[in-house]
C-alpha cells in the first residue's frame, strides 16, 4: 500500500536517532522550502505534565532541557566529531555517540560527560541502552555492521556476532526480557537487514533483507509491536514496515510524498510519529498514527523563513511530541502539546545548524 501526498490510506494488512552516513546525510539535506499552508507558531504553555520531561537534542553540540523544552543549555562536548545520535533511559540517564566515541551522563544536571573511545577503525551510528550498565552501540567497520556492547560505559568493549551481513547498523530497538532488534542499511553488494535477539544480543537471527531499501529508524513499543523506517533506494521513496507478532510478519507501505523515513518513535503500542523530508523539496512532513500504523495522519508545522530539514523525533507520551531539525541555518526544536494539532519552534540555535536527533523521557 502507498501513502501519496496529502492522502491517508488504511492499510490493508492487519496492525515507530539517526545514522551518521552518507545515505542519511543525503536524506538530512533535503532541505524544505517556507510558505506552506503549516500549522500555528504560537507558543502555548508547557503542561505540568510535559515540564518534567527530560529533552536532549544533538549536532554540533548537545542541548539538554530540563523543563519538558521550556529552557535549553547548550553542552559543550571535546569530541571534534559531532555527536550523531542520543537516547534517555528509564532512569534518564543521557547516552549519546559521536562518530568514534560514546558519551553517558547523569540526569541531575550535573554538566559533566563521561566519554570513553570506541575500538580503531569503528565507527559509531547509534546507541541504546539494553540493561542495567550495559550498553549496545551500533555502526560499521571495515565495510560491514558492527555491534558493541560495553558494561562499564565504554572503558571495555566486546564485539557482537551478528548472523547477517548489511553495511552499517543505523538503530537499535529494544523490548523488555532481552529483547533485542537491529536494522541497517545496504552497501552494495550487501542489503539491509532486521536482525533480532531474544536474549540481550548474546545471539542474532535474521528475520528479514531488504535489497533496495535502506532503514535507519526502529522502535518497538512491546515484545510484539514494532515500527521501521526507512528509504526505497531504488524509487527514493520513504518506507515503514510494521509487525505485531514480534517481527515474525512484516507489513511495508511506502510513503511516495517523501524521499526517506529519517527517525520513528512511539510511546505505545498504538501512538506512533515518523518523519521525513519532502522528495520534491517543500515541505518538512510529520506523520502520526493513533491506532499502531493502520491509518496514518500527516500534520502541519509551524512555517518558518527559512527552508527546513526534520530529522528527529521522540514522544513522551500520546500528546507531548518533539521534532529536531533545522531551519536555514539553525538547528530547531519543534513541540507539540496536543498530539500534533498545534506546534511551536521551542529551541532555534545559530551555533548548531543542523540537529541530527533527538530524544526525551518519558513522562
Amino acid at each position: 500500500m502507498t501513502i501519496g501526498r496529502g492522502i491517508v490510506r488504511r492499510l490493508q494488512s492487519p496492525h515507530v536517532l539517526l545514522g551518521v552516513m552518507a545515505a542519511l546525510a543525503v536524506l538530512s539535506a533535503a532541505v524544505l522550502a517556507s510558505g506552506c499552508n503549516r500549522g500555528s507558531a504560537t507558543t502555548p504553555r508547557v503542561s505540568r505534565q510535559g515540564s518534567h520531561v527530560l529533552v536532549v537534542a544533538v549536532g554540533p553540540g548537545v542541548l539538554v532541557s530540563h523543563d519538558g523544552g521550556v529552557s535549553w543549555s547548550q553542552l559543550q562536548e571535546r569530541a571534534a566529531a559531532p555527536v550523531r545520535h542520543v537516547v534517555v533511559s528509564v532512569s534518564s540517564r543521557v547516552y549519546a555517540t559521536s562518530t568514534s566515541r560514546l558519551l553517558t551522563r547523569n540526569s541531575d544536571g550535573d554538566p559533566t560527560w563521561t566519554s570513553h573511545d570506541a575500538p580503531r577503525g569503528f565507527q559509531a551510528a547509534c546507541v541504546a541502552p539494553v540493561s542495567d550498565g550495559s550498553v549496545l552501540v551500533g555502526g560499521t567497520e571495515e565495510g560491514h555492521a558492527r555491534l558493541l556492547a560495553t558494561t562499564n560505559g565504554g572503558a571495555t568493549w566486546h564485539r557482537l556476532s551478528l548472523d547477517g551481513s548489511m553495511h552499517c547498523v543505523y538503530a537499535i530497538a529494544s523490548a523488555s526480557r532481552g529483547h533485542l532488534w537491529v536494522v541497517g542499511s545496504e552497501g552494495s553488494p550487501l542489503p539491509s537487514a532486521i536482525e533480532f535477539s531474544s536474549d540481550g544480543g548474546q545471539k542474532w537471527t535474521v528475520q528479514r533483507t531488504d535489497p533496495g531499501s535502506s532503514w535507519y529508524g526502529a522502535v518497538f513499543a512491546d515484545v510484539k509491536s514494532g515500527w521501521v523506517v526507512g528509504r526505497d533506494t531504488a524509487q527514493n521513496v520513504g518506507v515503514v514496515i510494521r509487525t505485531d507478532d514480534g517481527g515474525l510478519v512484516w507489513n511495508r507501505t511506502t510513503v511516495s510524498s517523501v524521499a526517506g523515513l529519517t527517525s520513528v518513535a512511539c510511546s505505545d503500542s498504538r501512538h506512533v510519529w515518523m518523519v521525513g523530508n519532502d522528495a520534491s523539496g517543500t515541505e518538512a512532513v510529520v506523520l502520526s498514527s493513533v491506532d499502531g500504523g493502520a491509518i496514518w495522519e500527516k500534520h502541519s508545522l509551524p512555517a518558518l523563513s527559512a527552508k527546513e530539514s526534520v530529522t528527529g523525533v521522540c514522544a513522551a507520551d500520546s500528546t507531548h511530541v518533539w521534532v529536531s531539525g533545522a531551519a536555514g541555518k539553525k538547528g530547531i526544536v519543534l513541540y507539540s502539546h496536543d498530539g500534533g494539532k498545534t506546534w511551536h519552534v521551542q529551541a532555534s540555535l545559530v551555533t548548531s545548524p543542523l540537529l541530527l536527533g533527538i530524544a526525551c523521557s518519558h513522562s
